[in-house]
């Protein structure tokens, strides 16, 4: 509806008299309009559908309007919630299978897609849920901020990693301020996705991938099991059975996964102790033994830079030129240190050799940017210059079983090993 030409306040009248006259109210003719087929293409018909939104948004606000309209408005609009819900609920994207569960459905999960996700598949709903939880703050609704409803990317700093990079020093107010605010913005979209996670879950079982990966946190960190059963009664987390589900399966595919890696025969393997105490909840005399367990973690990754099995065969090699062996006793005289491997790039007598050069570098770049006072030279140092540069890559390491070993005496150092080797299918030689 064109405001510029809309009729004057004397033309309404006339409406209104005519209207009148022919004993016709206005929710009558309006309810013909929008109902009747004869008027479906009519010219009035057109104009009110296209300006609903003005017309709604003058009967919402009206001081007058009674509860009744609005709860009529709230029910029809509670349509719209529930088919939002019900497709999301329908879209594989977030069911999570337990029997089927593997290592890259816990890895891959990333919540702020599966905001994004929500957000897009439920703009209303959405939308809904960020003028509740900020009830507080008056604000425009999202739906008519922009036709398309975002979630907006919150970036996550890693203070350890800000530090190690140079960047740990105190931030200014404005920074501090920005902060907060990214804060408090996060924090408004894992509390939306909760929200929305506990619906879906509610409405299909199977829609619980946000529960499914909470419950899988949770049993890792020990949580106690009435902790969980209470978050899974909340719609927060699924049981203890389907948590130990999922856990068999994933148990299951790296177990093979171990073995894949072991056939090819390019792995690295690593081992370190950790501790655990294993707490009585209700200590007696009878139980006052030691809890803290000593035991074993292992990892295994692949080699990288294109290690094939054949670079990896010098154990005989190692071992003909070895001064434990004792066909070498007394023979080897031609011993190697690692001062002999600054000679590879040794630079003329009137140059500095290449790694004080280096360790030049390192400490003038860390002065640089870890030191007040140095900004000015920022982005100015000339990284060092290029000898032999091994290519940087990402290595995926994979985690083996615990194991119940102390590796603080020799014979657990021996047993760790070959625990460890056993699990990637490797043994001894003499093994049938």
């Amino acid at each position: 509806m064109d405001i510029d030409n809309a009729p004057a306040v004397k033309d309404f009248v006339a409406v209104i008299q005519v209207l009148n006259d022919k004993n016709i109210t206005i929710v009558e003719l309006v309810t013909a309009l929008l109902t009747e087929k004869r008027y479906k293409k009519h010219s009035l018909t057109k104009d009110l559908v296209d300006n609903a939104e003005l017309i709604l948004a003058h009967i919402l606000g009206h001081s007058r309007l009674p509860d009744s309209a609005r709860n009529m408005a709230c029910a029809l609009v509670e349509s719209m919630y529930a088919r939002e819900i019900r497709d999301l609920a329908d879209c594989r994207d977030w069911h999570f299978g337990a029997q089927q569960a593997v290592p890259e459905d816990i890895e891959d999960f990333k919540l702020e897609e599966m905001s994004q996700s929500y957000a897009k598949r439920a703009p209303r709903l959405w939308s809904l849920l960020d003028n509740v939880l900020k009830s507080r703050k008056r604000g425009t609704s999202l739906l008519l901020q922009s036709n398309t409803v975002q979630v907006e990317t919150v970036e996550h700093i890693d203070r350890d990693e800000a530090r190690l990079d140079g960047n740990g020093r105190q931030r200014s107010t404005s920074d501090s301020s920005q902060g907060e605010k990214q804060k408090s913005l996060a924090l408004l979209q894992i509390k939306k996705s909760v929200i929305v996670s506990i619906m879906l879950q509610s409405t299909n079982q199977k829609a619980n991938t946000f529960a499914s990966i909470l419950g899988i946190f949770l049993h890792s960190c020990r949580t106690p099991q009435k902790v969980i059963n209470t978050l899974a009664r909340m719609g927060l987390s699924v049981s203890q059975s389907c948590i130990h589900t999922a856990i068999n399966s994933l148990s299951s595919n790296a177990y093979l996964t171990l073995r894949k890696l072991g056939e090819s025969r390019c792995i690295a393997l690593a081992y370190d102790n950790f501790d655990v105490d294993l707490k009585i909840s209700v200590p007696v005399i009878e139980k006052s033994a030691d809890t803290l367990k000593h035991l074993t973690l292992g990892l295994v990754f692949p080699l990288q830079h294109g290690i094939t099995s054949e670079d990896l065969r010098y154990s005989n090699y190692l071992w003909q030129r070895s001064e434990l062996n004792p066909e070498n006793m007394g023979t080897l005289t031609n011993k190697k240190t690692y001062r002999d491997l600054l000679r590879l790039f040794h630079e003329p007598d009137d140059k500095p050799d290449s790694h004080t050069n280096f360790n030049a570098w390192v400490f003038l770049r860390d002065l640089v940017e870890n030191v007040e006072g140095f900004e000015y030279l920022h982005g100015k140092i000339k990284d060092p210059e290029v000898l032999e540069q091994i290519p940087v890559v990402k290595t995926d390491i994979y985690p083996a079983y615990s194991m119940d070993v102390n590796n603080s005496t020799v014979t657990g150092n021996v047993q760790a090993i070959e625990r460890l080797m056993d699990q990637v299918g490797y043994g001894s030689p003499d093994d049938d």
